[in-house]
């Protein structure tokens, strides 16, 4: 018997229509009951996880409108566009030093990831 194909189709349309989804969300839209199913078939696409809400939350590169700081939000769910990138044919760019002058203009509603000294 031949395997079930799940289209990443399905995905790619649920991200465009709704711009961020769950693993949930993405694996009913594939219908498909394994989280591995849905990271194979987001492997193929330029893709990005949420740097709040602990990476829950899945975006299209293309779908993301990032700020002057590489910040984007939706529904509260933040992105970053140093950070959480999907594959290794888009490498991280270095930040630069003028950059980081920048800071102080985060905006307040911008949830900062957690850092501890160690």
């Amino acid at each position: 018997m031949r395997p079930t194909e799940f289209p990443a189709e399905a995905i790619t349309t649920l991200l465009r229509k709704q711009k961020i989804a769950s693993m949930p969300e993405l694996m009913a839209a594939l219908g498909s009951k394994a989280r591995r199913t849905v990271f194979r078939k987001l492997k193929g696409l330029p893709y990005r996880a949420s740097y709040s809400h602990r990476g829950r939350y899945y975006a299209l590169d293309d779908v993301a409108r990032f700020d002057e700081l590489g910040l984007w939000s939706c529904r509260e769910v933040w992105f970053s566009i140093c950070g959480c990138r999907s594959s290794k044919r888009h490498p991280i760019e270095p930040v630069r030093s003028e950059q980081w002058l920048r800071v102080s203009r985060i905006p307040k509603s911008a949830p900062m990831m957690n850092s501890t000294a160690t």
